[in-house]
């Protein structure tokens, strides 16, 4: 049976990967809506400067 000093290592690897997914999966919903409000914030603005139509290529 391992000791507590040789499962620790074990404890903080399974630690580190558990935060490591939970970061990238706030981060892709974190994004998910920013790219809601950045549309809303592009429409806004064309809307208050006549620009209706216009687009980047």
């Amino acid at each position: 049976m391992p000791t507590a000093s040789h499962s620790r290592p074990m404890l903080v690897a399974a630690r580190d990967a558990f935060l490591e997914v939970w970061r990238e999966d706030l981060v892709y919903t974190a994004r998910r809506w920013q790219i809601r409000r950045r549309m809303k914030e592009r429409r806004l603005l064309r809307e208050q400067t006549g620009r209706r139509g216009v687009r980047r290529g």
